[in-house]
């Protein structure tokens, strides 16, 4: 589904939906690819509730998307949407970590859920540890550094990489 960028400034609620339906969509990189251009051409207060709703998505593409989004226009109360999201995924994947270690490609972004996983653990870690809006304290870093389940969310934490959209 295409969506015009001009919607945004016209009809805002069309957009809106239809925003929020893409992002939902189980299937294709659609919701990456319209978060990316509006990143670049609309950033606007009114799409954070969206985006953020968006960190649930089944379409993991769309979810990572949502945290570079978030980790770039997000307040505060984003930073504990991200936390919220990385932390479930953390207690799904927990008993199963060594399944994403075995991922040898810190920036592979395939079709299968377990480098989908790991792509939205390094999306979560890169929002978090490189906000725009907010900077967490050696605290929560330290947390992140030692909870992450992949090694290319620990270089993240550490600062030796970040991802944007």
């Amino acid at each position: 589904m295409w969506i015009p960028v001009h919607l945004f400034r016209v009809m805002a609620q069309d957009a809106g939906r239809r925003l929020a339906a893409q992002l939902q969509n189980k299937n294709g990189t659609c919701g990456w690819d319209v978060l990316r251009t509006l990143a670049v051409a609309h950033d606007s207060d009114d799409l954070i509730p969206i985006v953020t709703r968006a960190l649930d998505s089944q379409n993991l593409v769309s979810a990572q998307a949502a945290a570079l989004f978030l980790g770039e226009y997000g307040s505060g109360s984003a930073e504990e949407a991200l936390w919220g999201r990385l932390e479930a995924l953390w207690r799904t994947w927990g008993d199963r970590s060594s399944e994403l270690r075995a991922l040898h490609s810190p920036m592979s972004s395939g079709d299968n859920l377990l480098e989908q996983t790991a792509g939205l653990e390094r999306a979560l870690a890169s929002a978090l540890s490189h906000a725009t809006n907010w900077k967490l304290g050696p605290a929560r870093l330290d947390r992140l550094r030692s909870d992450c389940l992949t090694e290319s969310c620990r270089d993240i934490a550490a600062g030796k990489m970040f991802l944007n959209l």
